[in-house]
């Protein structure tokens, strides 16, 4: 059993973060112990000591919540190559972040190691996104924290996992100290998941609107087959599932899913919240519900995307999944667990974490920049949300989202240079497997219009 013994401030905070690193992240025996103490100790089984020091938390303590909390924060490296202990870790230096004076040394002896790194303390923050939740923050148009105001891209190391190189750093510190300790093994694993923003694009569609588009397909833009399969993805929609729709790529995606030994996480919409960013679709509809049974029947997944305005509107946001759900218990669809991803990755700091933990599901995975891929929340491993309002630990997890398609070919302006695309899906892709991680990413169905992006996206799951 290991012993950690806490400030007697932040306990929440200290709690939540020994729980996610000792617990979920390295499955090790613990209990915590409050004291007077300023910084966090730990005991060893063997009775070895790692003192960590750190001020973040009591920093945030002190005005929780306070506009200015952050103001004298900073992040310093620290050279994993100079560590006293060896640390497996997939870059040479690692950004640490501080309130005050940063020291970034580790100090050893036999049976004392002394950590002079704000590493719990960093990992708090980066996990309980608490830049996001102050006051006055920036926002895009959309309402949403974006990648440029982040302390990650900032300072340069939003392509970093951070809380999983602290993890390595404490476990290397561990293990030097009393190598009879062994840790939870983690392994590498890939979750395609999938946005259904709009199933099909003919059901929205009148017939006049889809003659014009067949017709303007086949005589201005001279694609004959694209204007004759319009008409027939319309005229066969309006019979039940159609046929020939550009957006139905949903049989694809769960075959190379299959084949790369996975499955596929389909998130439908049941609302509407925004008039311009809401395509509003009937879930209800003979075509959608024939399609969510087809995804049950191959034994891939269906979860929830609430609508624009539903980060900040708790009452849409809970009628919208008891929606989601009685269509599923009509068309007899029963799961493990139940998960999803905000609309437009918008994600309210304060508001959101209480709201996916009321309606009981298991999981979120909404947490990655729309303007920039990368670790958000510092990490590739799933862990519990903390409500930033209440201070206290959720039991509905996170799993962070390292990429949306979107992000790298529309945000970052490479669907036109799909080598370098590549090298972003590949190169966030790696990391996660050298951590034994999980690389989420979304493709949305609608988002597949060419043979060229379905070889991309196959290759992208299949590849190991």
């Amino acid at each position: 059993m290991i012993t950690i013994r806490c400030p007697e401030y932040a306990k929440a905070e200290h709690d939540y973060i020994c729980h996610v690193i000792f617990g979920v992240f390295l499955g090790l025996d613990y209990r915590i112990e409050h004291t007077g103490s300023d910084g966090v100790s730990i005991t060893l089984p063997n009775n070895a000591v790692i003192d960590c020091h750190g001020t973040i938390l009591k920093t945030l303590d002190q005005d929780w919540l306070g506009e200015h909390t952050l103001a004298q924060l900073s992040a310093n490296y620290i050279s994993i190559n100079d560590l006293p202990v060896p640390v497996r870790a997939n870059a040479e230096q690692c950004p640490v972040l501080s309130i005050g004076d940063a020291h970034n040394t580790i100090e050893q002896d036999s049976t004392h190691i002394t950590i002079k790194a704000d590493l719990l303390g960093s990992a708090f923050l980066m996990l309980s996104r608490y830049e996001e939740a102050l006051e006055n923050v920036q926002q895009d148009r959309h309402g949403r924290f974006p990648a440029t105001e982040s302390i990650a891209e900032k300072h340069d190391f939003l392509h970093i996992p951070v809380v999983n190189i602290y993890l390595e750093i404490l476990w290397g510190c561990m293990a030097a100290l009393c190598p009879s300790l062994e840790r939870k093994k983690h392994s590498f694993s890939i979750m395609p998941t999938h946005d259904v923003d709009a199933p099909y694009e003919s059901m929205f569609l009148g017939f006049s609107q889809a003659a014009r588009q067949s017709a303007s397909l086949a005589l201005k833009q001279r694609a004959p087959i694209k204007g004759v399969n319009t008409m027939i993805a319309w005229m066969t929609y309006q019979t039940g599932r159609p046929v020939l729709d550009s957006y139905d790529t949903f049989s694809f995606l769960m075959d190379v899913s299959e084949k790369a030994g996975t499955q596929s996480h389909f998130y439908f919409k049941t609302g509407k919240t925004d008039s311009k960013c809401d395509v509003y679709y009937d879930p209800a509809a003979p075509a959608v519900k024939s399609l969510m049974r087809a995804i049950h029947k191959r034994g891939h997944m269906i979860g929830f995307h609430p609508s624009y305005h539903t980060a900040a509107q708790k009452k849409d946001f809970d009628e919208e999944y008891k929606t989601l759900r009685t269509i599923c218990d009509e068309l007899d669809i029963t799961q493990d667990e139940w998960g999803g991803r905000q609309h437009y990755l918008k994600w309210n700091a304060r508001t959101s974490p209480a709201m996916w933990e009321g309606t009981g599901m298991a999981y979120d995975t909404t947490l990655s920049f729309a303007d920039k891929p990368g670790f958000r929340c510092g990490t590739c491993y799933e862990f519990p949300l903390y409500d930033l309002e209440t201070r206290k630990r959720l039991s509905v997890y996170e799993r962070p989202l390292i990429v949306m398609e979107q992000s790298v070919l529309s945000y970052m302006k490479l669907a036109g240079n799909l080598d370098e695309a590549w090298n972003v899906f590949a190169s966030l892709k790696a990391v996660c497997k050298f951590y034994e991680g999980q690389y989420v990413l979304l493709w949305h169905n609608s988002q597949l219009p060419t043979r060229k992006l379905r070889d991309f996206y196959r290759s992208l799951i299949s590849s190991s």
